[in-house]
């Protein structure tokens, strides 16, 4: 059968550089490409508008017409979703449509609404159900596949070894694209940075978060061994210099990461690369953080959501403002940088509670700060409390072309402040804990030419062009 993956995600129009590689559509590619099913993963919105995604990925499809489409929409990708559905639908009549991922397990029946071209949304893990499709199971029967009309699909039973799951069909991507050297990954650091997953979800239960609809408990994860092959196939075929690992909460089993640090350091492929990873506050500690300072890790990133103890009560997160500070002083005495994911426009957030934040960040100083607005994910307990209190239409954030949180054009705000001093207490604390560690710290770690490689910079003297780095030039040096 042959099966086209789409990846609705869209990449920056201003720098020509990647930020993650796709997880879960070449997870996917492996899997069916394993059972003799021949695979292509598409990417229509990659280089243009939403606007021009539908006909690009018409064109892909009249080009080899497919048996079976599955998407993978992001939150930011559900208008492009209905309009290449529909695209798909003209092109390949008798294909058959599926949407999948974190985005669309919560909320499968909200999706077949707002996507009337699919024929079936997918629940929980989806390597089993897609595999069962391609070889000609109606859907109907298939666990984790929830049919127009049907009564709610129960996900697909989770992957007990993740192990027996096949290396990600990493080739299926635009490497030429994904493996260049990149300074969003790592910001700032410009390296050839890889996604990989080396775990299956969450240990916690944030009330905002999507990860627990897709990835169902027990927390599952990857042996050692198959994580350093993985390193080092990355390293060796696609000349890979740095890993994200995309782990929800990397250190929620802290005997797995000793293990896995003492293995990447006896690799010598592997102990050459630097890391990045996810972690919770409550899970660093001086020991583990040194150790894992010693296999390469230079990043953690920790979900401190907001400097107000209130704010963190009302997210779920069972964490306070000191456990998080102390978690960014631990990462900084062992010389690994800390990212601190800030969330703002949260429901009844006050300016009391942004005032913290801003006091927050301001003593802990992290080296980098993301300001992230709240986004109203359907099928969230936070989106479900909402809804049963008349704030947002009840099957979803009231039109699901468009993520709408306080901050967008046409704005959901669910905060206990007005809109206009919302936006502005925001802009201040973008000037204030955002684009000044931001601006020094790429400073500090590119030269002046790269600024002709990541921005779509024309009139650049000859001179720089040619000192940009090659292929097998070292990655610059970390600094600071």
């Amino acid at each position: 059968m042959n099966v086209a993956l789409v990846e609705l995600a869209p990449r920056s129009r201003l720098l020509r550089v990647p930020l993650w590689w796709p997880v879960y559509l070449p997870q996917l590619a492996a899997v069916l490409r394993a059972g003799g099913h021949a695979v292509e993963i598409l990417e229509p919105w990659a280089d243009g508008p939403e606007s021009a995604a539908p006909e690009r990925l018409s064109r892909a499809l009249r080009t080899r017409p497919p048996d079976l489409v599955v998407f993978d929409a992001g939150a930011e990708g559900w208008g492009a979703l209905r309009a290449c559905a529909r695209a798909a639908r003209a092109t390949a009549p008798s294909a058959r449509l599926l949407a999948g991922g974190r985005y669309v397990s919560p909320w499968p029946a909200g999706i077949l609404e707002h996507a009337p071209e699919l024929d079936a949304s997918l629940v929980g893990e989806s390597e089993r159900a897609v595999e069962a499709l391609a070889d000609g199971a109606p859907p109907a029967s298939v666990a984790g596949v929830h049919v127009r009309g049907a009564t709610a699909a129960q996900p697909s039973a989770p992957v007990p070894d993740l192990d027996a799951l096949p290396f990600p069909a990493w080739d299926l991507l635009d490497l030429p694209y994904y493996a260049r050297r990149t300074p969003r990954v790592i910001p700032c650091l410009p390296l050839r940075t890889a996604t990989l997953q080396s775990a299956r979800g969450c240990s916690g239960a944030c009330r905002f978060c999507v990860e627990g609809r897709l990835h169902a408990r027990p927390h599952r994860f990857h042996g050692a061994a198959y994580v350093v092959e993985a390193v080092e196939r990355l390293a060796v075929t696609h000349g890979i210099e740095a890993l994200y690992f995309s782990d929800e909460s990397f250190l929620a089993d802290r005997a797995r990461v000793a293990g896995l640090c003492e293995a990447l350091l006896r690799s010598p492929v592997a102990r050459r690369l630097r890391w990045a990873a996810q972690v919770r506050a409550d899970t660093v500690d001086a020991e583990i953080l040194a150790l894992m300072r010693r296999a390469g890790c230079v990043q953690l990133e920790f979900g401190v959501e907001s400097g107000s103890d209130r704010m963190l009560a009302a997210l779920g997160k069972g964490l306070d403002a000191a456990r998080n500070r102390t978690a960014l002083r631990l990462a900084r005495a062992a010389g690994i940088r800390s990212l601190a994911y800030v969330m703002v426009g949260l429901p009844d957030e006050t300016r009391e509670d942004l005032a913290c934040t801003r006091r927050f960040l301001a003593e802990a100083r992290p080296d980098v700060v993301r300001l992230n607005p709240y986004m109203i994910l359907p099928g969230t307990p936070l989106a479900g409390r909402l809804a049963a209190e008349g704030r947002i239409p009840p099957d979803g954030p009231g039109g699901a072309d468009r993520a709408l949180t306080a901050l967008s054009g046409e704005a959901t705000n669910v905060t206990a402040m007005p809109l206009g001093e919302l936006r502005a207490a925001v802009r201040q604390l973008e000037r204030e804990a955002v684009l000044a560690r931001l601006a020094r710290d790429f400073l500090v770690h590119n030269p002046p030419w790269a600024l002709a490689r990541y921005f779509r910079v024309r009139a650049v003297p000859a001179w720089i062009r040619h000192r940009r780095r090659g292929p097998g030039a070292r990655p610059a040096p970390l600094r600071g």
